[in-house]
């Protein structure tokens, strides 16, 4: 099912790992897809995009929910991180940080 998580502004919108994974949880997910819009339509993620996207995949991975992918829209298109790459580099980012352990 899909899930309204957040409203945001037009120029930002904070979603919290936390949140997206008490969701998730709820809904015995056993993967999510991230989706949201760039109001300027320029679909290239930024820089908070890419850096809230690893950190929601690594709280995700954590109880063994993936990840399949974050689309971005506009009226000028999407961009996928699968398709375009990013979300293999974020995969294996995740991979690392839960390989080296959780440092407190």
């Amino acid at each position: 099912s899909c899930v309204k998580m957040h409203e945001g502004s037009v120029n930002s919108a904070a979603i919290t790992p936390r949140k997206l994974v008490e969701t998730a949880m709820e809904k015995k997910a056993s993967m999510a897809v991230l989706a949201h819009n760039h109001p300027s339509g320029d679909v290239s993620p930024s820089v908070q995009d890419v850096e809230l996207t690893r950190a929601i995949a690594a709280a995700l991975q954590l109880i063994k929910i993936k990840l399949a992918d974050h689309y971005i829209f506009s009226d000028f298109g999407y961009c996928s991180f699968v398709e375009d790459g990013v979300g293999g580099q974020i995969q294996q980012n995740v991979n690392n940080f839960l390989k080296d352990g959780i440092k407190y």
